[in-house]
C-alpha cells in the first residue's frame, strides 16, 4: 500500500509526539495515531433560553430541543436527574430501554409515555430524579454477537435474539462496514424488541486514516462502560485500536477505577477483539504488552470470561485461565461457505442459584435472501463459489 505524504507525516508525527490525556499521561493510540477521544457526554449542560439541565448515569446525552432532552441508555437501569431554576415544563426521552422497564421516582407528578424501547417522562418540578428498573426476573438471558454490519443481517440478529428469549443483546462491534451503516444501525436498534449494549469495533472506530469514533459517541454510547444486573457485573472495554502505553488513555483510567463489589458473583467482559486468536494459521491477537495489561486487569476483577467478536467465527476456548467465547458470525458468511445454515449466536443464562453465567450456542438461522448485498457476493467470488453466487443472485432478482 502506497502512503501519501500527508499520511506519512501523520504517522511519524503521531509516533514522535503522542498525546496527553486529561491526567497528563502520554498516550499514543494506533492505528491510526490520534488524540485519545473523550468519552460520551452524560450531562446536557446549560443552554440559552432553557430553564433546565438534565444528566444521567447509565445513559448518554444525545441532544435537546429547549427543555426536551434525549438520552440513550447503555445500561439496563439508568438514572436521570433534572434540575432547573424554577418550576416549569420539561421532557426527557430515554431510548434503548427494556420494553417492560419500570419507572420509579420520589416525585409524584411525573407522566410517562411509552414507544417500543423509548420512554418519555414529563414533569414540572424544579428538581426531579427518576430511574428505570429492569423488569423483575428470577432469571434472565442475554445474547452476544458481533460483526453484523448495519443492514438486514443486523435486524435479523436482533429479531433472532428476541425470539430466543434474550432480554438484551451485547453487540460485540463492527456494524459499520459501509456508508450509512451508522444511521442504519441506530434505526435497527430502535426498532428491535429488546435493548442492545454495544462494544466499539475497529470498523466503527476508523475508516482508513479517518477517525469516526465521534459517531459512536453521538449515536450509540461510550467506548468503556460497566453495569450490574442480577449479581453480575458487565464490563464493556474498548479494544478497537491499541494504546501505547497499554494502560493509558480513557480505557486505562476506566479500568483503574473499576472495582468488584462483594455482592458480585460473576464478571462478564464484552469487547470487540479477543485477547488471543485461537487459530494457528492467522493471528488477530492483541499484542503482548497490551495483552498483559488487559489480562492483569481481568484477573484483578476476578473475571475469567471474555466475550468477543472481530474474528468471523464461533469458538469457545481456554486462554491461560481465561475462557474466551468468540461470537463473530453476525453476517452468517459461514452459511455461504458451506451452502447451508451453520452460523450460531451465543446465549447466556443468569440464574439465582448459580455462581457463574451459563453459556450455550443457538442456530442463527439467517434467511438466505438476507445476503442480497455486494459484500456477500464479494465473499463468494473470493471463495470461488460460482454456483452459490448464481443461486443467491437468482433469489435476489425475484420481486
Amino acid at each position: 500500500m502506497k502512503l501519501s505524504r500527508r499520511s506519512i507525516l501523520v504517522l511519524v508525527g503521531g509516533a514522535i509526539i503522542g498525546v496527553l490525556t486529561p491526567a497528563g499521561q502520554a498516550v499514543l493510540r494506533y492505528p491510526p495515531p490520534q488524540f485519545t477521544p473523550e468519552e460520551a457526554p452524560v450531562d446536557s449542560g446549560d443552554a440559552a433560553g432553557s430553564m433546565f439541565r438534565a444528566s444521567a448515569r447509565g445513559a448518554v446525552f444525545q441532544g435537546r430541543d429547549g427543555d426536551r432532552f434525549v438520552f440513550r441508555a447503555f445500561a439496563p437501569e439508568p438514572d436521570i436527574t433534572v434540575q432547573g431554576s424554577a418550576e416549569g415544563e420539561w421532557q426527557v426521552e430515554v431510548r434503548n430501554l427494556h420494553p417492560e422497564a419500570i419507572l420509579s421516582s420520589g416525585t409524584s407528578d411525573l407522566v410517562e409515555t411509552k414507544s417500543n424501547l423509548a420512554r418519555t417522562v414529563s414533569g414540572t418540578a424544579a428538581e426531579s430524579s427518576f430511574r428505570f428498573h429492569f423488569p423483575k426476573r428470577e432469571r434472565y438471558r442475554f445474547a452476544a454477537i458481533g460483526d453484523t454490519g448495519g443492514g438486514s443481517e443486523l435486524r435479523w440478529v436482533l429479531a433472532r435474539a428476541d425470539a430466543l428469549g434474550a432480554d438484551f443483546v451485547l453487540h460485540l462491534g463492527d456494524f459499520n462496514y459501509g456508508k450509512g451503516d451508522y444511521l442504519g444501525t441506530v434505526a435497527a436498534l430502535d426498532a428491535a424488541g429488546i435493548p442492545t449494549y454495544v462494544a466499539i469495533g475497529n470498523h466503527d472506530f476508523y475508516e482508513g486514516f479517518n477517525s469516526i469514533h465521534k459517531l459512536f459517541r453521538q449515536h450509540v454510547g461510550p467506548r468503556n462502560a460497566s453495569f450490574e444486573l442480577g449479581g453480575v457485573m458487565f464490563v464493556n472495554i474498548d479494544t478497537a485500536a491499541g494504546f501505547i502505553p497499554p494502560g493509558g488513555g480513557a480505557r486505562g483510567e476506566f479500568l483503574g477505577a473499576l472495582e468488584r463489589g462483594e455482592h458480585i458473583k460473576d464478571v462478564v467482559v464484552f469487547t470487540h477483539k479477543p485477547l488471543k486468536d485461537p487459530r494457528q494459521e492467522e493471528s488477530h491477537s492483541i499484542p503482548g504488552l497490551e495483552y498483559g495489561f488487559l489480562r492483569g486487569e481481568l484477573k484483578r476483577l476476578g473475571a475469567d470470561t471474555v466475550v468477543a467478536g472481530h474474528i468471523h467465527i464461533k469458538e469457545d476456548f481456554e486462554d491461560d485461565g481465561i475462557r474466551t467465547l468468540i461470537s463473530g458470525q453476525g453476517l452468517a458468511h459461514a452459511d455461504l461457505i458451506v451452502d447451508r445454515p451453520i452460523a450460531e449466536i451465543l446465549l447466556a443464562d443468569v440464574t439465582p442459584d448459580a455462581n457463574k453465567v451459563d453459556y450455550h450456542w443457538a442456530p442463527l438461522e439467517m434467511p438466505f435472501e438476507l445476503h442480497c448485498n455486494s459484500r456477500a457476493w464479494e465473499v463468494l467470488v473470493a471463495l470461488d463459489k460460482p454456483g452459490v453466487l448464481r443461486q443467491l443472485k437468482e433469489i435476489c432478482a425475484k420481486p
